[in-house]
């Protein structure tokens, strides 16, 4: 993540705004400015291929050093994904997301709670490419790697990588430690 030119650190933009609504305008702002870099790519300069464009948020269960003494429990990233021209869209919602992870390191794979994406430019595929990724990114691109959110994608990339989301808590357990710890505070 160091070095990646299209890593874009949330909580860093975050203490930079006062407010909520401060924050968003700068994130969109920064993350349309890697995003359009891309506006005008060919989707089809690979033969027997089409590229697709991602922005995605990485959400940990802990902070992770993203970089140099940097922790973050979040941060975000655009990246470009190639799919085979005869992809099913379930290979592209799987291709979508492996990408995103494979740019992870191992203790950010093992903290990986959830990874969102956002799909840019399909105006720019052919109809049938634009269907199939149009198809495949109806579960609203985000991932889910607690152990009871999990769905197919997911147990498939967990069970060929064991890294991924290893020191993962599920849903319920988050949310009952939630409860118990407001309750203490409330008692105090």
């Amino acid at each position: 993540m160091k070095n990646n030119p299209n890593f874009l650190d949330i909580k860093s933009l975050m203490k930079k705004h006062k407010t909520c609504g401060d924050f968003l305008k700068v994130w969109n702002f920064e993350i349309n400015k890697l995003v359009d870099e891309f506006a005008d790519y060919d989707p089809y300069v690979l033969e027997d291929e089409f590229i697709t464009v991602h922005d995605y948020i990485f959400t940990f269960q802990n902070d992770i050093e993203i970089f140099d003494n940097n922790f973050h429990s979040q941060f975000g990233l655009v990246e470009l994904v190639s799919h085979k021209i005869d992809s099913l869209p379930y290979e592209i919602d799987l291709n979508i997301v492996q990408t995103a992870i494979n740019e992870l390191d191992n203790l950010m794979k093992m903290n990986l709670v959830k990874v969102s994406s956002a799909t840019h430019f399909l105006d720019n595929l052919r109809p049938r490419e634009m269907d199939l990724v149009e198809r495949a990114i109806t579960r609203q691109s985000k991932w889910y790697f607690q152990p009871d959110q999990r769905d197919a994608i997911e147990n498939f990339l967990v069970k060929n990588d064991p890294c991924i989301a290893r020191n993962v808590i599920p849903y319920q357990e988050m949310v009952s430690g939630l409860s118990n710890h407001i309750n203490d505070l409330e008692d105090e």
